[in-house]
């Protein structure tokens, strides 16, 4: 028999007021830290898709061919391959562009990169309005999911 979860898994922080398990200071912090990485990543993602916008000074803007520098540009910064800098720079501009609600979702700390790359995976084959349908439906119970539990189109 599988005894069942700690009170303090199963209880919100407000909840858990009353406890004196040291461990409730610490899951607590876990949260927080939880949410200060997707705020990071959620930056990260902006940067990354403002680099994809620049074209470096004294570069013929017709002649640069952007996304393949920046790619590269992205790989030696971040010590990343060139093909998972690639895929990088795609999720970024989905988010800034396509994905406007589950990036800022991601600044609050509601939800996490792998909500948001298992938005931009799902919706890869739809156009932009079945993709914003599904990112509605998707954010309105994201929070507290796993992200592979995005609803698929």
């Amino acid at each position: 028999m599988v005894s069942p979860p700690p009170i303090s898994c199963v209880m919100s922080s407000s909840q858990r007021w009353f406890t004196d398990d040291p461990r409730d200071s610490l899951l607590d912090e876990l949260v927080l830290l939880r949410r200060r990485r997707s705020a990071l990543d959620a930056r990260e993602q902006q940067v990354i898709a403002s680099l994809a916008e620049l074209v470096p000074d004294g570069v013929d803007p017709s002649a640069y061919r952007g996304k393949e520098w920046v790619r590269e540009e992205i790989a030696c910064a971040l010590s990343l391959s060139p093909r998972t800098a690639a895929a990088r720079l795609h999720d970024a501009v989905a988010l800034t562009t396509r994905f406007p609600a589950t990036l800022a979702a991601m600044v609050d700390g509601t939800i996490g990169i792998c909500h948001a790359r298992a938005l931009i995976e799902a919706t890869r084959p739809v156009c932009d309005e079945v993709a914003a349908a599904v990112e509605g439906g998707g954010l309105a119970g994201a929070e507290g999911q796993e992200g592979a539990r995005i609803p698929q189109p």
